[in-house]
């Protein structure tokens, strides 16, 4: 599978494949080693990463127009957020997402 997204948080790195695998892999530090697979989940969905941090992770279920957030160190999903209206660009800023769709913007709490 070709990585379509990833990011690097710490020794973490987390893989993205637009069409629903995520997978994260530990790199051990000064050590030149392989990296360890820590899990994989699909989803089975078209994902886009929004955000990265050292508990969670934050992506964008294209097909169901929802935001899934699955704990970083785990794979596990914690819980998924509906947004209001197709969101052409989601990003975070303060703790919140913010969502761009064809004719309007807003705010979903974190």
């Amino acid at each position: 599978d070709k990585p379509k997204q990833g990011m690097w948080m710490n020794d973490i790195f987390i893989d993205v494949s637009s069409s629903g695998s995520v997978a994260a892999y530990r790199l051990p530090p000064n050590t030149g080693g392989d990296a360890v697979g820590l899990w994989n989940n699909n989803y089975n969905t078209s994902l886009r990463l929004v955000e990265v941090n050292e508990q969670y992770i934050y992506l964008l279920d294209l097909d169901s127009e929802r935001i899934i957030v699955v704990d970083t160190r785990l794979g596990t999903s914690l819980q998924s957020k509906p947004l209001l209206w197709p969101g052409k660009n989601v990003e975070m800023t303060n703790n919140n997402f913010i969502v761009q769709s064809a004719n309007k913007l807003f705010v979903v709490p974190r």
